[in-house]
């Protein structure tokens, strides 16, 4: 795929249907669903887009986390979306403060308001 947004090292990103990788957000399913990546530099072509596997990074989660796609763009959290229309997608775990095990569930839940 190419770029549809600047990509930054350990963001995520979704693989839309025109073939690029854009900003993924639990604020909106359009950029929550389908398969997501997660930048392993600055360059997709040379640096690629892990879709599966571990990552190191200075995370900070506690090890055995859940991690899901946070409300803000791009980013991984262990406080699972609650806000109304935000879609909850767990993304991968934490192995210890520095790795995740960055695994998309291929499901996703939408929360529907009162």
């Amino acid at each position: 795929g190419t770029a549809g947004d600047a990509i930054v090292f350990s963001n995520v990103y979704y693989f839309g249907v025109n073939g690029s990788w854009s900003n993924a957000s639990a604020a909106s399913s359009a950029t929550a669903r389908g398969m997501l990546g997660l930048a392993l530099g600055s360059t997709i072509a040379t640096d690629g887009m892990l879709v599966n596997g571990p990552c190191t990074n200075a995370w900070g989660f506690n090890s055995g986390s859940i991690l899901y796609l946070a409300t803000n763009a791009n980013q991984i959290t262990a406080a699972r979306p609650t806000g109304t229309n935000h879609i909850v997608r767990i993304v991968g775990y934490a192995v210890d403060a520095s790795t995740i095990f960055f695994n998309p569930d291929r499901t996703y839940i939408e929360i529907v308001g009162d």
